[in-house]
C-alpha cells in the first residue's frame, strides 16, 4: 500500500513540475566514418565539460547510402531522430568528407533546417576539412553522392536534400582546415554554442544546463512523500539567491516547496562565531 502511494505520488510530482520542454542543449550531426572517434567525440565531451546536456546523433559505415539495408534503419530511426531535433535547443552539424554518402543524415539535415526556419532554432555548421562551397553547391565529394542520388531516389527528396546543404552552407559557421589546432577550434565552438543559449532566454541571465541537474534536485527532494528533507548546495556565497532567480524567471511552479526555507551556512557559522568571541 505505501508502496503505492509512493508510486502515485511520485507519477504527479513528476508530472507538476515540468521544467522543460527540452530534453537536450546541443543536437550533433556528423558521420561516424570521418569525425566519430575523433573530432565529433572530442567536442562531445568538451560540451558536456562545459555543463551541456547534447544528443549525439551518427551514421556509421556500416548504414552507407549504398546498403539495401539503410532503409530500413531509416524508417525505424527517422521518428526517433525528428524527435531529438525538436527536443534539442540548438543544433551543430559537422559537414566532413563523407556526410552527403549517408542519406539519414541529409533526411535529419531536412528536419534541422525545417525547425530552424519555423522556430528559429539556432543551428551550427562546422565544416570539417570541406569547404563551406562544397556544401552549398554539392560539388566534389558531395556532387559524386548526387549523381549516384538522381537515378536512385526520387527527385522531390533529392531536391530536399539539396536545399537542405544549400541552406546549411550559406550559414555562418566554423570552418577547419589543415593547420589550425583542433583544441582550439572545439574550445571556440563550445564558447559559442554555450554564449547563444544563454541569450537565448531570458536577456542572457538563462543558466544554461539547468535543467538536468533541477530533475536530479526534484528526485533527492522528493516531494510528495509526506516527509521532511535537507539538502546541501555547495557553490559560491549567494546561491540561494540564484536557486530563487532561477525558479521565479523559469516560473517553475513546484507544489509543496513554496515555504522553503533557504539558509547561507556561511552566514549561519559567521554569526555562531561572532557570539561565541563576544562571550
Amino acid at each position: 500500500m505505501a508502496s503505492q502511494s509512493s508510486k502515485s505520488a511520485s507519477s504527479s510530482t513528476s508530472s507538476s513540475i515540468s521544467i522543460s520542454k527540452y530534453d537536450y542543449d546541443v543536437f550533433l550531426s556528423f558521420c561516424r566514418e570521418d569525425v566519430g572517434k575523433s573530432f565529433a567525440d572530442h567536442l562531445y565531451a568538451a560540451l558536456v565539460k562545459k555543463g551541456l546536456n547534447p544528443f549525439r546523433e551518427a551514421t556509421s559505415a556500416s548504414e552507407s547510402s549504398m546498403s539495401i539495408e539503410k532503409s530500413k534503419v531509416q524508417a525505424t530511426s527517422a521518428s526517433e531522430s525528428s524527435m531529438s531535433i525538436e527536443k534539442s535547443k540548438a543544433v551543430i552539424v559537422i559537414f566532413s568528407r563523407n556526410y552527403a554518402h549517408f542519406t539519414s543524415l541529409l533526411s535529419d539535415l531536412v528536419e534541422i533546417i525545417r525547425h530552424g526556419e519555423a522556430t528559429g532554432k539556432p543551428i551550427i555548421p562546422v565544416f570539417y576539412h570541406v569547404d563551406p562551397s562544397v556544401v552549398r553547391k554539392q560539388i566534389d565529394n558531395y556532387g559524386e553522392a548526387f549523381a549516384e542520388y538522381e537515378s536512385n531516389h526520387e527527385k522531390e527528396k533529392v531536391n530536399r536534400w539539396r536545399y537542405a546543404l544549400t541552406v546549411a552552407g550559406n550559414l555562418g559557421g566554423y570552418v577547419l582546415h589543415h593547420g589550425r589546432y583542433e583544441q582550439t577550434f572545439i574550445m571556440e565552438i563550445t564558447d559559442s554554442i554555450y554564449d547563444i543559449l544563454r541569450r537565448q532566454h531570458f536577456g542572457g541571465d538563462y543558466l544554461v544546463g539547468i535543467d538536468n541537474r533541477l530533475e536530479e534536485l526534484m528526485s533527492l527532494i522528493g516531494i510528495g512523500f509526506g516527509d521532511v528533507r535537507m539538502v546541501g548546495v555547495y557553490g559560491i556565497g549567494g546561491i540561494e539567491r540564484i536557486t530563487r532567480q532561477v525558479r521565479q524567471e523559469r516560473q517553475i511552479h513546484i507544489p509543496g516547496l513554496e515555504d522553503a526555507i533557504f539558509h547561507d551556512l556561511d552566514e549561519v557559522f559567521s554569526m555562531k562565531s561572532r557570539k561565541w568571541m563576544s562571550k
